[in-house]
């Protein structure tokens, strides 16, 4: 004699609650990133894991232009970056598509490492995948951007800063 037994369905496929719950704000989602046009800059953003000091902090910011500088080689460049508080955005550009994945790779590395020698740590420095955007739309329109950035001197040295602020005279 059979009895009749109710499947019970509770394991495997998609279910309300499944899956990995997020962490504090969005990360970058794990879809194929487009393909690099070595025509293109590409503009890529690096956070930091929550909870490290401000990289613009004097130490850690001082080993992160080291670890950019160090960054730029073979056919793989840095031509511009910003370091904000818990991220740094950069315009690299590559040779060829694979030296401009790997170059940002190498960057992300290379910071990780800066991140956590500055301040004496170890662990996980980079909070989550690098995100990538090539700036297809890039010509400059001012002289300013033209023209005027070579006349002035052309490209800043890595270890270039602003000058000290000036102290009015007394009259």
């Amino acid at each position: 004699m059979r009895l009749p037994l109710a499947a019970a369905r509770t394991w495997g496929g998609a279910r309300k609650g499944a899956g990995r719950k997020p962490r504090g704000r969005p990360s970058v989602p794990h879809l194929t990133r487009p393909k690099i046009d070595p025509r293109y800059p590409v503009q890529v953003t690096i956070r930091a894991m929550p909870g490290l000091p401000s990289l613009r902090s004097p130490r850690v910011f001082g080993a992160l232009r080291r670890a950019i500088a160090r960054a730029s080689v073979d056919r793989f460049r840095v031509i511009h970056f910003s370091i904000q508080q818990d991220h740094g955005h950069f315009i690299v550009e590559g040779d060829e598509p694979r030296r401009a994945r790997g170059g940002v790779h190498g960057l992300a590395i290379r910071l990780a490492l800066a991140v956590n020698r500055a301040l004496g740590r170890r662990g996980k420095a980079v909070g989550d995948r690098y995100h990538a955007r090539p700036l297809t739309t890039v010509p400059p329109f001012t002289w300013m951007a033209r023209i005027g950035w070579l006349r002035a001197g052309g490209p800043l040295r890595v270890e270039e800063k602003p000058a000290a602020a000036r102290r009015p005279r007394p009259t």
